[in-house]
């Protein structure tokens, strides 16, 4: 209920709820898969969680030098504040790029929508135009999409193609942190540059940096279509 009010992701209401935080009528909740009826009184820290919520989709070029996360200690740019102040309530984004990482990012209030681009089993395909310091053999592009190890971590790309001699097209599936970055590095050679340029079938379609648009009633119903509706 937290992630479909928009006031968590489905990860961070679990957390929430295991803390003590939620009660319903009265009582505190603790069960993470505890079902809320209709008409029951749900309190966030004595304060009333809506039963509904107008649902909120975003696409976003993402600059290099924003966070992608809802709150920063520190005071840097989150992705975040380039959505006007009057839309932001509630949302979150889907996914993460590094602070010096670029491209395409998605904020919804909808967690259990964003599940679908979070869980790997759902096979969303997401394409990265990654610029680097030195060319890198084809034998090591095969390597990347035959899976390597970095430190007890597997890592494997769906596919890896030159664009040129220094700009490579990598893309994956699942997209474990700075996977790119630390795959690279180990290869021998060092990420310049890194833009995400397609999640699905969503590009950034001349989003210039820092630019956002809403998503379309069919963007949305499609991701339902084919990667939700046959879980």
């Amino acid at each position: 209920m937290l992630s479909k009010a928009g006031l968590s992701s489905r990860r961070g209401a679990i957390s929430i709820i295991k803390t003590g935080q939620v009660s319903v009528n009265g009582k505190v909740i603790v069960e993470p898969g505890f079902k809320v009826k209709l008409g029951d009184v749900v309190l966030l820290n004595d304060k009333v969680v809506p039963f509904s919520v107008e649902k909120k989709y975003f696409i976003v070029n993402k600059p290099r030098g924003y966070l992608s996360s809802r709150k920063d200690d520190f005071g840097r740019s989150l992705v975040i504040e380039l959505i006007p102040e009057k839309l932001r309530k509630g949302l979150f984004p889907v996914g993460r790029l590094d602070y010096f990482s670029e491209g395409l990012i998605l904020l919804t209030n909808d967690g259990d929508w964003a599940q679908l681009f979070i869980r790997p089993k759902h096979q969303i395909l997401k394409e990265y135009l990654v610029t680097i310091d030195r060319p890198l053999t084809f034998e090591a592009l095969k390597q990347f999409e035959k899976g390597l190890e970095i430190k007890g971590e597997m890592y494997k790309a769906e596919k890896v193609e030159y664009i040129n001699p220094h700009t490579l097209k990598v893309t994956l599936i699942e997209g474990k942190n700075r996977e790119i970055r630390k795959v690279i590095h180990a290869l021998g050679s060092k990420v310049n540059r890194l833009v995400r340029i397609k999640i699905g079938f969503l590009s950034l379609d001349g989003l210039e940096p820092g630019r956002w648009r809403k998503l379309t009633k069919s963007e949305i119903e499609m991701f339902w279509k084919y990667y939700g509706y046959h879980d």
